[in-house]
């Protein structure tokens, strides 16, 4: 397997499935992001009203707090994303990969609650974690 590059704005791009898309960005200091694009909200009024009380819900609930995950909705485009900051600088390899599978699998899971097909994205992560 090669070595992945990051991409032009530093970020490093993994496409899992052919569908899931999930951007790292290294903060420094052994520390990086972790984000994915779950999708967009609908234009109907009531089928908005409906996903952002689901996204409350789940994020008050097992996605949320507990799994240390930020979902975030752009308020530009109306899309949701999951971000997690990860402390990179106390694992090894192998945990590493274990909570990136985790990432990946709430990625897939918040994606199925809300319903949302999941698309490429380009919105950097610097608005959720500074």
């Amino acid at each position: 397997m090669e070595e992945a590059a990051p991409l032009e704005s530093g970020e490093y791009e993994f496409v899992f499935d052919d569908v899931l898309e999930v951007r790292l960005l290294d903060q420094g200091g052994g520390a990086l992001v972790a984000y994915g694009l779950l999708g967009k909200l609908p234009e109907d009024d009531e089928e908005r009203r409906e996903k952002l009380l689901l996204a409350l819900k789940g994020e008050l609930g097992p996605w949320g707090a507990p799994a240390r995950k930020v979902l975030s909705l752009d308020e530009n485009d109306h899309r949701f994303f999951v971000y997690q900051k990860v402390d990179y600088s106390r694992l090894d390899a192998s945990d590493f990969v274990g909570v990136m599978d985790a990432f990946v699998n709430d990625l897939e899971s918040w994606s199925g609650y809300l319903g949302q097909s999941v698309r490429s994205s380009r919105v950097p992560p610097a608005f959720v974690f500074p």
